[in-house]
């Protein structure tokens, strides 16, 4: 729905209204997420992620152990073999892997996870990276809230408790939920049967 809505920008003479492709709450939540929210600051893109790492400041889990996040990503990368340095490369050249030249551990990747796609969000719970929220009005609210301090490392410092309105949470999770597309057409889901022999 949001790229149909999307569709409809680039047609100046197009009036919004509440028939169009998203619903006004969606249109509202579309504003907090670029405006106030600050949600495309890492969330961009046609994916809406802009592929980096961050440290959203979960707070620790009771019993659980603090994530290091992209640290250990970072070990894992650099030691396998299949890597663009690795022996079974091609080509090992600075200009071809310089990701991996100038990748290296240091304090700010502590609690750091790659930021997510936000396509199909709606049909993909629980949310964050160990799956503590179950529905996406829990994960906004996270958001909105920034409640304890980050068990590792900081908390990106782009994140500010947004002290969202129960409207805005609802607003915004109705924009997310653009981002899903309706199921396939039924027939889509079955096996094509068998051709005859």
């Amino acid at each position: 729905p949001f790229d149909r809505f999307a569709k409809t920008l680039q047609t100046p003479s197009t009036e919004l209204s509440k028939d169009g492709p998203i619903s006004l709450s969606a249109q509202r939540g579309l504003k907090l997420f670029i405006g106030k929210g600050g949600c495309n600051l890492c969330h961009t893109g046609p994916n809406f992620s802009d592929s980096e790492f961050h440290n959203t400041g979960l707070p620790l889990l009771a019993g659980a152990s603090p994530d290091v996040g992209r640290m250990t990503g970072i070990d894992s990368v650099l030691s396998d073999i299949f890597n663009g340095l690795g022996v079974y490369s091609d080509d090992t050249s600075q200009k071809t892997n310089a990701h991996l030249h100038f990748l290296n551990k240091n304090p700010a990747n502590l609690g750091a996870f790659k930021t997510p796609t936000l396509r199909e969000i709606a049909s993909n719970p629980p949310y964050m990276h160990d799956g503590r929220f179950p529905s996406l009005e829990e994960a906004v609210t996270f958001y909105s809230e920034l409640p304890g301090t980050p068990p590792i490392g900081h908390r990106e410092e782009s994140l500010k408790p947004l002290q969202l309105t129960k409207q805005e949470i609802a607003d915004l999770v109705a924009f997310l939920k653009t981002l899903s597309a309706d199921p396939p057409p039924p027939d889509l889901t079955r096996q094509p049967l068998s051709p005859k022999l």
